[in-house]
This record gives structure tokens, C-alpha cells and sequence, in this order.
């Protein structure tokens, strides 16, 4: 079964220019997610989540305070993304404007945040 993802961004300026609109459609078959609530002074928390690099359609990371992700190990991790509070990261493949932050295939994902709070990730994959 296809899973479709419609990607929709905005941008609004407060001087009165026309808002600027725009989307994107990515196409999987299946979706793996994280919707969790982090205690205050999280240090690498273990998620069991699996999927091939190469696979990964799309993904939006969202967390309402700072985050440090790592993959596969928390100590020397494959791939680490320092996730600002607030600030969505949002990554399509059919875009193609720069690269999957996840280069390699992972199997475990470590989260710290000093200040914990609600982390909601979702990848689409093929």
C-alpha cells in the first residue's frame, strides 16, 4: 500500500509582501515515528527504531525544546543532528535540493535534551 506524504511550507513577512506557498508529494510505503514526552536532563534515551538510509523518502523532526539525536550508538554515533527548540527539520527526497541527514542505515536512535520536552519524528520510507 503507498503511503503519500504532502509537504506544504510557507513564508509570511510582516512589511505586507504576498505570502509565498509551496509543496512537495513524496511517495513510500511505509511510516516509523517517535511521539514521546522526554524527562527534564535526558541523556541518550534508547528508541528502537529501524530503517535503511537509502529507503527514507522523507522526514520531519519536531521537538519543542533542543534535542541532540544520535544514531546507532550513543557514544560514537554514525550520524548526530542538533535540533534547535521549535524548528522543524523537514527533508524529501524528490526535492533533491541537499542530502538525507541519515547517511547510514540505522537501528537505534539516542536522544538527549537538558531541558526534556516533546519530541514528534516521523520518517516516510520505501
Amino acid at each position: 500500500m503507498s503511503i503519500v506524504w504532502t509537504i506544504s511550507m510557507s513564508q509570511r513577512s510582516d512589511v505586507g509582501a504576498a505570502p509565498l506557498t509551496g509543496q512537495a508529494t513524496e511517495v513510500g510505503n511505509g511510516e516509523i515515528s517517535i511521539n514521546e514526552t522526554l524527562p527534564s536532563g535526558s541523556a541518550d534515551v534508547e528508541f528502537d527504531r529501524a530503517f535503511t538510509a537509502a529507503n527514507i523518502q522523507a522526514y520531519i523532526l519536531i521537538a519543542d525544546q533542543a534535542v541532540l539525536i544520535k544514531t546507532n550508538d550513543a557514544t560514537t554515533p554514525d550520524d548526530t543532528i542538533q535540533m534547535q527548540p521549535g524548528r522543524p527539520v523537514v527533508w524529501g527526497k524528490a526535492s533533491g535540493y541537499y542530502s538525507c541527514l541519515f547517511t547510514k542505515d540505522v537501528t537505534k536512535l539516542f536522544l538527549t535534551s537538558p531541558q526534556g520536552g516533546r519530541v514528534r519524528f516521523r520518517w516516510l520510507v520505501s
